[in-house]
């Protein structure tokens, strides 16, 4: 299962929790979205203005539950989601030259 990373606004996301509950904020938009928010993930930068953190993520092959990347990043208000894969997922797709 893929890791999403995103970078966001600390302004940011438009959810009735934040800033008041922010690691309650985004369970809930990682839930609506078919990802997992990843407990403990979040930090910001030094001067407070970026927030970055951890989702789980789920492809159609994983079962039912499937991970839409852009209302994520949109419900994030994110400047950047990038999605990572573990080191075993990189070296099969590297044997089988996925």
């Amino acid at each position: 299962m893929p890791r999403g990373r995103a970078a966001f606004d600390a302004n940011s996301p438009k959810h009735p929790a934040w800033p008041d509950d922010p690691e309650r904020a985004l369970w809930e938009i990682a839930e609506e979205n078919g990802a997992e928010y990843i407990e403990g993930s979040l930090t910001f930068t030094a001067n407070g203005r970026i927030g970055h953190a951890l989702f789980k993520t789920f492809e159609p092959d994983e079962g039912d539950r499937v991970t839409n990347f852009v209302k994520l990043a949109e419900a994030l208000d994110a400047s950047r989601l990038c999605v990572e894969i573990d080191a075993d997922r990189w070296r099969r797709n590297r044997e089988t030259g996925g």
